[in-house]
């Protein structure tokens, strides 16, 4: 039947509240996941995950319906700030209309995107579009020139290639820059329509080239598929889902953390780490934590209410790629569109007996 593979806790994290856990991450996001698998390598550390959401799904390692979980529960459902200036696409376009445009919704005429963020296993990792890029060689060397040690290309391309499994034959060859080696899998679109390789070779005098991403058999690839749930049979190891953490506990005397602050199943829970407190919860709520948790601007915490720790400016400077879609006439149909594979029952019955077919082999 469909992929639904699970993480489960072991009645020593329920011990682990009171007795407390060496090392405890907020969050089995993108990072958070990666984080957690590879430090419960190690089997004298005893690591617990706390995870706000769930389960990846049979639908979610579909990538064909990457979009449809924009507004659901696997979604915080974060937006931007209502302006005039951008979002500007569609007055008339309702909240759901992903299938046509994935971003816009309308409040008294000022618009707001939808910013999705995952709330599952893997983060984001489970629901984005699954694109493999890294970043331009010149950003990891300008961190590094404005003194952040350890940042260059050449000091994080080690650990691109330590998690990177490449089925591209090609790439694979090419061991100065890739591997085979690692845990998430990364590969090419096994199925993708003619039209595709037009627009490609159009751009081509502008270096346009096609992308990789983060399937694996047709499937997606989460961080929480390739990194969690290999791991899920380690003793040392804990994940409990749908744990909301609401604060990192800090001792107000020596600034140091030493516990979190979480909500599940109705009843909060103090738990303690002996060793660390590793805060992995993605760009929006890992300085939303901190700051709930009195580390941050001092005069939007007294706004708040929130008794300060620290006066650091957390909370500034994000830094996002922009992405936007163009469409174009044809004078012959394109040999295939997403929306109608979505809804062709000969589509869904192949995936369902099959595992195969169209539908889980395009993504774009």
């Amino acid at each position: 039947m469909l992929i639904n593979q699970s993480v489960y806790i072991s009645m020593r994290f329920f011990l682990s509240i009171h007795v407390g856990a060496l090392l405890r991450i907020i969050g089995a996001g993108s990072a958070g996941a990666v984080v957690g698998g590879r430090l419960s390598e190690n089997p004298d550390f005893e690591v617990l995950v706390l995870e706000a959401g769930g389960d990846e799904t049979g639908i979610t390692v579909i990538p064909a319906f990457s979009n449809y979980f924009i507004g659901t529960e696997q979604d915080w459902n974060y937006t931007t700030e209502s302006s005039t200036k951008y979002c500007l696409g569609s007055e008339n376009m309702n909240f759901r209309d992903y299938e046509e445009n994935c971003c816009l919704k309308f409040i008294n005429n000022l618009q707001e995107c939808p910013y999705a963020r995952g709330r599952i296993l893997g983060g984001t990792s489970s629901i984005n579009g699954m694109f493999y890029t890294r970043g331009n060689k010149r950003d990891y060397d300008g961190w590094a020139n404005d003194g952040n040690y350890g940042w260059s290309f050449e000091d994080v391309l080690p650990y691109f290639k330590k998690s990177e499994d490449n089925r591209n034959a090609t790439y694979a060859k090419n061991k100065r820059y890739h591997s085979t080696e690692g845990e998430l899998t990364v590969s090419d679109l096994r199925w993708k329509t003619p039209m595709a390789n037009i627009f490609l070779n159009a751009g081509r005098e502008l270096v346009f080239t096609d992308i990789q991403f983060t399937m694996r058999d047709g499937f997606r690839c989460s961080t929480n598929k390739a990194f969690l749930v290999p791991a899920g049979e380690r003793e040392n190891l804990d994940i409990a889902k749908h744990s909301h953490v609401t604060k990192v506990l800090i001792d107000p005397s020596t600034n140091r953390a030493y516990g979190v602050r979480f909500f599940r199943y109705g009843k909060y829970h103090d738990v303690l780490a002996r060793k660390e407190v590793i805060l992995s919860a993605g760009v929006f709520n890992s300085p939303q934590l901190l700051m709930l948790s009195g580390v941050g601007p001092k005069d939007h915490l007294k706004d708040m209410g929130i008794r300060l720790i620290k006066d650091l400016p957390v909370g500034f400077n994000l830094q996002d790629h922009q992405g936007f879609g163009m469409k174009f006439t044809t004078d012959r149909p394109p040999s295939a569109f997403i929306s109608e594979l979505q809804e062709s029952l000969l589509s869904n019955m192949t995936f369902e007996l099959f595992q195969k077919g169209t539908i889980i082999e395009l993504h774009k």
